[in-house]
């Protein structure tokens, strides 16, 4: 009985210690770099006093983590290949390591997920595939009409305010930060009572 309650602890404790992810300081004064074993596809952090930068028009392995005083935060990253990248990011005044190396073995998952049941090659294959119609298919043609119909739907959505100032009558409110594929959009409402 002892046995069993030992291996039972101890693949409690294992499975535990996995789902924990790297903590990574950062400060306002030095970048820290990330190096992963291959191109960043993706980022995005939980905080606006975290940011991450990478090269997106010439993808490449490093990134650079920057923060500012404030509550903790995450870092989701996703490669070229599909695999997911997870940290804590943490504030923190004097550095003890600047440069991190991320192997393959810290990856939490895929983007894709992966198949629970091997390839069937017996399944009868579809010949002619069904295509939807491209006149009942609403696309935006255009960078244009991609950003108008992206701000018009984010500008009914409901959300608090983070931040806000007020001066002489002007209030400015800053509603919401969005993150479109690599670009960051900031939501603002500017009201005037000045008279």
């Amino acid at each position: 009985m002892r046995l069993l309650l030992t291996i039972a602890f101890l693949i409690v404790s294992i499975g535990t210690y996995a789902q924990r992810p790297r903590t990574i300081f950062t400060n306002d004064r030095d970048a820290v770099a990330l190096f992963f074993p291959n191109t960043i596809g993706q980022a995005l952090t939980g905080s606006a006093d975290f940011t991450f930068s990478y090269n997106g028009e010439s993808p490449q392995h490093v990134g650079i983590v920057q923060g500012v005083r404030g509550d903790r935060s995450n870092l989701l990253v996703i490669v070229e290949n599909g695999d997911v990248y997870s940290y804590r990011l943490a504030y923190k005044k004097i550095l003890d390591t600047l440069n991190y190396f991320v192997s393959k073995t810290e990856r939490i998952g895929s983007e894709a997920p992966e198949p629970i049941f091997p390839r069937m090659d017996s399944l009868p294959k579809i010949e002619a595939p069904i295509r939807p119609n491209p006149r009942k298919v609403d696309v935006p043609r255009s960078r244009k009409d991609h950003f108008q119909k992206f701000s018009s739907y984010q500008l009914e959505q409901n959300t608090e305010k983070l931040k806000q100032s007020r001066k002489q009558g002007m209030v400015l409110r800053l509603r919401d930060l969005v993150y479109d594929r690599t670009e960051v959009y900031a939501l603002i409402e500017i009201k005037n009572r000045s008279g």
